[in-house]
C-alpha cells in the first residue's frame, strides 16, 4: 500500500486540483515523463519539468509561483532531500511530494524530516496521486500563505584563519538583537568548536551529543541539547573535547537543520572545516551564504573556487565578506578582488586586531560593544532581517561596498 504523510482526502477537493501549479523534478527522464503523463490525466497545470534538482532554486519569475513540487528520490537521495527541505519552507500552502520505487520506512522518515508532505510509490497509482493532489489543493485553499520555516544563513571560511567563527558568532548575536525574534547559532565544527568560548558559555551538551543521538533526535530532545546566551541567542555548540571528527550519517544533518528551522526564525551556521559531503547539502539548504576571506592571494583563490562551486546553488545567495580589511595597506584593491573571485564584495570588516584580541581574551562578544567591527556586523545583521541600514557614524566610516 502506498505511503502518505498527509491526512485522508477531503470530499469535494477534486474540483480544486485543476488550479494547482505544479513542478516536476528528477534526473530520470523516463520516470519524469511517466509522472507528467499522470499529471496530465489529472488535468493539473505543470509549469516546469526539471532535470536537475538544484534548478528549482533558479526558476524564472512566474514559474517559481508553484503550489506542488514532485521530486524523484532515487537518482540522488541526499541531494533530493536537501532540495526538498530548502523549498518546503516556501509557504504553509505549498506541498512537496517525493516519489520512489522503494517503500523503505527509513526513507519515508527521512523524507518527512526534510519537509515532504507526501511519499508516493513509483509508478504512481492514479488513485493515490489523485488523493495526494486533493490534499494539496485543500491545504492551498485553507492556508493563509504565511511562511512556516526559518531562514538558514551559512558562513564559510575561504581558508583556515580567516576569522569566520568570530564573524559568524557576532553576526548571530547582532541578528538576535536587531530582529528581536528567536535566533539560533549552529557550530558545525565537528572536531572542536569555538563559538561557546567566544560567547563565554559552558554548554552541558554539544554537537557530539546530537551525532550520538541522531536516530532518536526530535524537537523535544534537541531543545534539551541547546544552550541559551544571556542575549537570548540560542547555541548548538561544537564539541569541547576532542574525540576525532564527529560524522553525520545520511539524512542526520538534514534532520537537525529541519528541526532548527522549525523552531527559529533565523539559523546561523558556522560550517567548520571538516564537513565533507555535508557541506554541499548545507549550501543547497542555505538562504544566504557568506564566504569569508581576506584580501590576499591564497584566500581569494579559495574564495573563487567556493563561489564557482556555489553557482549551482544560486549565485544570488552568495555574499563575499572581506575580513581584516584595510584599504590603506591592502595590495589588492576591491576592483581586483571582485574580478578575481567572480562576485562583488558585499561587506568589508575592518582590521582591528586590538578589539578582536580583547574580545577573545575577555569572552565579551564584539557585538555587545561599539567598535568598527561591531558596526559592520550589526549592519550585516540589519540587512539579513530586512531592516534599513543604520545612519553612518560621525567619522564617516564606509561600512560596505
Amino acid at each position: 500500500m502506498p505511503l502518505g504523510l498527509g491526512h485522508g482526502p477531503v470530499e469535494g477537493g477534486k474540483s480544486r486540483v485543476r488550479s494547482l501549479r505544479t513542478i516536476v523534478v528528477g534526473p530520470d527522464e523516463e520516470r519524469r515523463r511517466a509522472v507528467l503523463a499522470e499529471l496530465s490525466q489529472q488535468q493539473v497545470t505543470v509549469v516546469a519539468a526539471l532535470k536537475d534538482y538544484s534548478a528549482v532554486r533558479q526558476l524564472k519569475p512566474g514559474l517559481d509561483d508553484w503550489d506542488v513540487a514532485l521530486l524523484e528520490l532515487d537518482s540522488d537521495e541526499d541531494l533530493c532531500l536537501a532540495v526538498a527541505q530548502s523549498i518546503s519552507g516556501k509557504s504553509a500552502a505549498s506541498t512537496v511530494m517525493v516519489y520512489s520505487a522503494s517503500d523503505d520506512p527509513a526513507l519515508l522518515m527521512r523524507s518527512m524530516w526534510a519537509g515532504a508532505r507526501e511519499f508516493l510509490k513509483f509508478p504512481l497509482p492514479p488513485k493515490t496521486l489523485s488523493e495526494a493532489l486533493v490534499r494539496a489543493a485543500t491545504r492551498l485553499a485553507e492556508s493563509n500563505g504565511t511562511s512556516r520555516a526559518g531562514k538558514l544563513l551559512v558562513f564559510v571560511g575561504a581558508k583556515g584563519g580567516t576569522g569566520v567563527t568570530t564573524i559568524a558568532t557576532n553576526f548571530a548575536l547582532a541578528l538576535r538583537q536587531e530582529s528581536e525574534v528567536e535566533t539560533a547559532l549552529l557550530d558545525l565544527d565537528v572536531e572542536l568548536g569555538e563559538t561557546s568560548l567566544l560567547l563565554d558559555m559552558k554548554p552541558r551538551f554539544t554537537l557530539l551529543d546530537v551525532v550520538k543521538n541522531s536516530k532518536r533526535l526530535d524537537r523535544e530532545l534537541l531543545t534539551g541539547l541547546l544552550a541559551k546566551h544571556e542575549s537570548g541567542l540560542v547555541l548548538m555548540a561544537g564539541p569541547d573535547e576532542y574525540e576525532g571528527p564527529a560524522a553525520f550519517e545520511n539524512g542526520d544533518l538534514t534532520k537537525l537543520i529541519y528541526l532548527l528551522k522549525e523552531q527559529f526564525a533565523y539559523v546561523v551556521v558556522d560550517t567548520g572545516p571538516n564537513l565533507g559531503k555535508s557541506s554541499g547539502l548545507l549550501m543547497e539548504l542555505a538562504d544566504s551564504i557568506y564566504v569569508v576571506s581576506q584580501a590576499d592571494v591564497p584566500g581569494l583563490r579559495n574564495a573563487q573556487r567556493y563561489v564557482s562551486h556555489m553557482q549551482r546553488f544560486g549565485a544570488e545567495r552568495v555574499r563575499l565578506v572581506l575580513n581584516r580589511y584595510d584599504s590603506r595597506r591592502n595590495d589588492i584593491d576591491e576592483e581586483h578582488v571582485t574580478k578575481a573571485v567572480g562576485v562583488p564584495v558585499t561587506w568589508k570588516v575592518p582590521n582591528d586586531y586590538a578589539a578582536v584580541r580583547k574580545s577573545h581574551n575577555t569572552a565579551v562578544p564584539l557585538a555587545l560593544g561599539d567598535s568598527q567591527i561591531s558596526r559592520v556586523v550589526r549592519q550585516m545583521a540589519r540587512e539579513a532581517c530586512g531592516k534599513p541600514a543604520a545612519p553612518p557614524t560621525k567619522k564617516g566610516l564606509r561600512l560596505f561596498g
